[in-house]
């Protein structure tokens, strides 16, 4: 039988991967920006819109829908990122109303005309047959979305290729404002939905972070070895949140329970951090945090999942390579959250200097302070799925006093 093509261009990338010669190729086919590659502006700066949790059904509420398209019209961002959760598959029900919530998401981007790059959460493909596979071939469809599924890239030790875990692990580079080079990277990674050996909720696995750390190479190689500048966005946070948080005495205010133990922000959270239930992430620390210190570069890692938490804080470690960890809280008014901290967050970048960001949220209660009419029907909108919050950290705390601690739903 004769081999396929696939097969070839798998053995010849093998043969090329051992004799390192694969980041020497990349870098010295790295084209310059096309029309269709995101740039820095003109004037050096560069603008992100997070969506964190829209979590809403094929009856998209309009206070969202209203919300949302007023920040991106008034921010008027250059990338729109979607963490995860962007439709409730637990409401939607049946693969039918998955497509319908999935496109009237989208439905709502496109006229924009802004590029959006999106990966997936737990509750995408909850409880209907519309995978996240299928979903991703709708996001397709439309002119803005840049999101993908970057298979085909990974080769394992016999140079077969291997797609990666998930879908809607990629990449996006934004290039300088000449277009002469790559100056900024935006990971997406698909942080999984729940983990089959914990049962609690998943995380990055090891072929995506492998994929992570081969790709990063070829970027610092053309980087002249330095390391690009990068965020991560992803739905899960990482466990290693608390090592970020504060240890404290059962009983401290504004703290919560992990374990049987109890954690609040640190002193050094950014001015104006919230944190209102205890971080939901994995059981297992699957690396993820060592790759990012690893390849270096990474300015922040980026989250959703946690509805009431809003937050940025540095990653304290003894190789002294900050890094922040940052939360949004949910956009979205259809899904558990608090009437006071919905919202979306903008990243602000400068190409002159990627050392360091900007980042800020901006609230319902902010934008509708002026509109009593809207406000109150927002509050009133809110307010119900807000009751839920309570049920969640009430059953969070009892479930703690037995050691368990992510509320699985």
């Amino acid at each position: 039988m004769k081999p396929t093509v696939k097969k070839v261009l798998s053995a010849v990338l093998a043969v090329l991967i051992v004799l390192g010669a694969v980041p020497a190729l990349l870098s010295a086919a790295a084209p310059a920006a096309s029309e269709k590659d995101l740039k820095f502006n003109e004037d050096g700066k560069f603008k992100i819109l997070q969506l964190a949790d829209i979590q809403d059904n094929q009856t998209l509420s309009g206070i969202t829908k209203a919300f949302i398209e007023q920040m991106i019209a008034e921010e008027q961002p250059d990338l729109i990122v979607l963490t995860g959760d962007n439709i409730d598959g637990s409401s939607s029900r049946t693969a039918s109303n998955a497509d319908k919530a999935v496109r009237a998401m989208f439905d709502m981007l496109e006229p924009f005309g802004i590029p959006v790059a999106a990966t997936f959460g737990n509750h995408d493909d909850q409880k209907h047959d519309l995978s996240k596979e299928q979903q991703m071939a709708i996001y397709t469809e439309y002119k803005c979305n840049i999101s993908v599924d970057q298979d085909d890239t990974l080769l394992d030790e016999s140079g077969e290729v291997v797609d990666l875990e998930g879908c809607g692990t990629y990449n996006v580079p934004i290039y300088s404002s000449d277009g002469s080079r790559v100056a900024f990277n935006v990971w997406i990674l698909d942080s999984g939905s729940y983990d089959p050996d914990t049962g609690g909720y998943d995380h990055v696995r090891e072929n995506q972070l492998k994929w992570m750390r081969q790709t990063a190479a070829a970027l610092t190689e053309e980087n002249g070895g330095e390391p690009v500048p990068s965020f991560v966005f992803q739905h899960i946070i990482v466990p290693n949140i608390y090592e970020a948080l504060e240890e404290v005495p059962f009983g401290t205010k504004d703290s919560f329970g992990h374990h049987k133990k109890f954690y609040r922000l640190p002193a050094s959270a950014v001015e104006g951090s919230s944190m209102n239930e205890a971080p939901t992430c994995s059981e297992v620390d699957g690396g993820e945090v060592a790759t990012v210190l690893e390849i270096g570069g990474v300015l922040a890692l980026v989250s959703g999942h946690d509805h009431v938490n809003s937050f940025q804080l540095p990653y304290p470690n003894e190789e002294n390579k900050e890094f922040d960890l940052i939360n949004t809280q949910t956009c979205g008014v259809s899904a558990y959250g608090l009437t006071k901290l919905r919202g979306i967050r903008v990243f602000e970048l400068d190409e002159n200097d990627l050392t360091t960001f900007e980042t800020r949220t901006t609230k319902y209660e902010d934008v509708y302070e002026d509109d009593l009419g809207t406000l109150l029907k927002y509050r009133f909108v809110s307010f119900w799925s807000q009751l839920q919050l309570y049920f969640i950290n009430a059953w969070l705390g009892l479930t703690n006093l037995f050691g368990v601690s992510n509320l699985v739903a």
